[in-house]
């Protein structure tokens, strides 16, 4: 629940409306009606000193634009923090802030309810504050390369996130509020500490890309099964053992990466699959393929570098996949 707002938070409001043309004008009405000031002239200052940076803002006179800027783009700018006062931004919906140094983001960020992208990949983060979970206009959450172990389970009213990029963290669980993201359609884990996924996942029924690679999944997801929709699915470098049965049902499949998963056989539903373009099973432990992958007649590309396979399976697999333009054995 919100705090109802400061003093100083509505003459900062105020200050920023849009209705004045500086703020030295804003500051003298402020003063004709006798309102306490403490603060605001060094909140203000911080918040303009902070946006300075941005190349696509210019203040001259300190020009009060901020209530149209709807775009705040600071990658790269090599940015420690991100202020407190960042909570006046209310129009803001892109605020991309990827390639910095930032350790933290404040809990006002939970004041930027019109966001619909929020990008701070490549940054120090090693948490995301609970108040994430205001942003319920968010599309697009990218925390990429960052040091995160958890995700709050406030992440599950992003109800119209559609894209969640957490790659290259050190994540060694989700919540189990995930499962919320109805309109999620990528879901990026990749290089992470997951062992297991929560069984809500199954409920992210318009999930259409899933990149688990390079995690320590002790066997395949069976949960997955459940997502019908899925075209992408990636699984290489996680010690599976198996693919599942009953992997046949994901049939919009187009690409499917399960190299280096200690795979030593494939089951004959992958036959089933047949809008595949692209199969990975690289680096496993795989003597040989089940004739039913003839059945792909759209495979374009099979990969197959190290495993053991004989020369007479070799020359198999290339009569079963006539049409298939490139199968790679070394």
């Amino acid at each position: 629940m919100k705090q109802p707002k400061s003093d100083k938070e509505k003459i900062m409001d105020f200050l920023l409306s849009g209705h004045l043309d500086s703020i030295e004008l804003g500051i003298h009405i402020a003063e004709s009606l006798h309102l306490d000031l403490k603060g605001v002239v060094e909140d203000m200052d911080i918040l303009f000193n902070w946006l300075s940076k941005h190349t696509r803002l210019t203040f001259k006179h300190k020009l009060l634009k901020i209530h149209s800027v709807e775009v705040i783009d600071l990658s790269g700018k090599n940015l420690k923090v991100i202020p407190s006062q960042i909570k006046y931004l209310t129009n803001v919906k892109k605020l991309l802030l990827s390639d910095n140094s930032i350790h933290k983001i404040p809990n006002e960020i939970g004041n930027l309810t019109k966001l619909t992208e929020l990008k701070v990949a490549n940054n120090h983060l090693t948490v995301l504050p609970a108040e994430i979970g205001l942003l319920t206009q968010l599309t697009i959450l990218d925390v990429r390369e960052n040091h995160l172990q958890l995700v709050p389970p406030q992440i599950g009213n992003l109800i119209k996130l559609k894209q969640l990029l957490l790659d290259t963290n050190q994540l060694i669980k989700l919540p189990a509020e995930i499962g919320g993201l109805v309109m999620l359609t990528h879901l990026s884990l990749r290089t992470n500490q997951l062992t297991q996924l929560p069984e809500e996942v199954k409920n992210i029924k318009k999930l259409t890309q899933l990149d688990i690679g390079e995690n320590e999944l002790q066997g395949f997801p069976e949960l997955l099964i459940n997502l019908h929709k899925l075209t992408i699915l990636i699984l290489d470098a996680n010690p599976l053992k198996k693919l599942s049965d009953k992997i046949g049902k994901l049939k919009k499949l187009t690409y499917l990466n399960a190299s280096h998963t200690q795979l030593q056989s494939v089951p004959l539903q992958i036959g089933t699959l047949i809008q595949l373009n692209k199969l990975y099973l690289a680096g496993n432990q795989l003597a040989q393929l089940p004739s039913q992958i003839g059945q792909l007649e759209k495979l374009q590309v099979l990969g197959l570098w190290n495993n053991p396979l004989s020369e007479d399976e070799k020359i198999n697999i290339q009569s079963w996949l006539p049409f298939c333009t490139t199968i790679t054995f070394e």
